[in-house]
């Protein structure tokens, strides 16, 4: 062997073996890599899955709520509807029950404005607070003015409730285009 082949001998050995070193490295490295991502990708997996859970439990609760607040805002729109002025005044029987809806609305919307963004919350809270000042009112032409307010008030969030839920369900209100 030529001396400069002696002096190589000994860098291609260290070379093959370090590819050899270099392969088995990769390969031992490979597989477990891809065993932990396997392993953290199932965790995340299950993660995921609790979150969807709970997210859809949530989704129909919230769905529940703003079905109820539909139902009682529509009951206590009729109640006013069809309360005359003069039973408001006169029969305290008939103002008690009153009373006592829009108390339980009331307990109702604080237990579950969570439900809602902070505008409507609010104009739920205002329309109590209007229907609860009521009995403060002393003139014939004043609770007919609030009464008609009340009134507006409530066809405005029933409108609000209900594109709220059908927000919530997917339907889009449908209307009519031009051409």
């Amino acid at each position: 062997m030529i001396p400069y082949e002696l002096f190589w001998l000994p860098f291609g050995g260290t070379a093959a073996a370090l590819a050899v070193a270099k392969v088995l490295s990769e390969t031992l490295l490979k597989h477990w890599f891809k065993k932990d991502f396997k392993h953290f990708e199932r965790k995340l997996d299950d993660i995921s899955k609790r979150q969807e859970i709970q997210f859809s439990k949530l989704h129909e609760e919230r769905a529940r709520v703003i079905k109820e607040y539909y139902t009682k805002l529509i009951a206590l729109g009729r109640r006013f509807d069809s309360a005359h002025i003069s039973l408001l005044f006169g029969d305290k029987e008939k103002q008690q029950q009153v009373c006592t809806e829009v108390l339980t609305f009331a307990d109702f919307h604080e237990d579950n404005q969570i439900y809602f963004d902070e505008t409507t919350a609010k104009k739920i809270a205002i329309i109590i607070s209007q229907f609860l000042n009521l009995h403060t009112i002393t003139t014939v032409d004043i609770m007919d003015a609030e009464i008609g307010e009340i009134r507006g008030d409530i066809a405005e969030l029933i409108s609000l409730l209900r594109d709220d839920f059908r927000v919530m369900l997917g339907v889009e209100n449908k209307t009519a285009s031009p051409g």
